[in-house]
């Protein structure tokens, strides 16, 4: 069970979207549970568990966030609230906040009125902006076992032939990534190629054969991390994924 230090305003938890969604739930139920157990059927944690509470906002992106989508938290905090009561806002999937809409939402979480808290769910740290994370208390999760890689990610770490270009190109049109989307699988990919780097290394193989694939995945690895530096612009993403994928190095 996670706690947060409630002298801070603002948390970010930072793991599997199933995972900082159920924990965020526990941690609201500790707070409002009246049986005091956090996990019962009282009225309070069967609102929590809906994501609804009178003293809770609990935000989705429709796509990337947008002012809209964060209209509630601008409209509640201008409030005050009364002495020891607190209200929660939850954003999920905070990697979605675009440049405008995290550069909005960071006038919120600098001098909010006290008794509010801003948590912020995401997998992937280094997506929100370096002035909301130096503002923050961070939490991160425990890491559940690798999930299947998405099918873009799964093209690259199977090498699949250029080819293979047709069932790439579809795979393309049917997804239509937004931005954020890109720039979370370019991540997605980043973390999966390092990972079998790593096992490569450890691997107790002859010279030759560890030298070879340990090789190949330095080369795929040193590629896409050359293309983190420079993320896809507005509706790019299809044209910077083709690139990448005639750049990426193959066996």
């Amino acid at each position: 069970m996670i706690t947060l230090n409630l002298s801070i305003p603002t948390h970010i938890i930072v793991g599997s979207q199933e995972q900082t969604t159920q924990a965020t739930v526990d941690l609201l139920r500790t707070q409002w549970c009246k049986q005091g157990g956090g996990d019962c059927f009282c009225s309070e944690c069967k609102q929590i568990s809906h994501h609804q509470h009178r003293f809770l906002a609990w935000l989705k992106p429709t796509k990337d966030y947008t002012v809209d989508d964060l209209n509630v938290l601008f409209q509640i905090t201008t409030l005050s609230l009364d002495d020891n009561q607190t209200f929660f806002f939850v954003l999920e999937q905070s990697e979605k906040l675009t440049q405008a809409t995290a550069n909005r939402l960071l006038k919120s979480l600098e001098e909010p009125h006290t008794g509010y808290h801003f948590i912020l769910l995401t997998e992937n740290l280094n997506a929100l902006l370096p002035t909301i994370i130096s503002r923050a208390e961070i939490l991160t999760l425990a890491r559940a076992q690798m999930a299947e890689a998405h099918p873009l990610v799964a093209f690259f770490l199977r090498g699949a032939p250029l080819t293979a270009v047709q069932d790439f190109e579809q795979l393309l049109q049917r997804s239509k990534f937004s931005d954020s989307d890109s720039q979370q699988l370019l991540d997605e990919l980043f973390e999966h190629l390092q990972s079998k780097l790593a096992a490569a290394v450890e691997i107790k193989a002859g010279p030759g054969l560890r030298s070879g694939m340990t090789e190949y995945l330095m080369a795929a690895t040193s590629c896409v991390h050359k293309a983190m530096a420079m993320p896809p612009q507005s509706g790019s993403s299809d044209l910077f994924w083709k690139q990448l994928w005639v750049s990426f190095p193959r066996q």
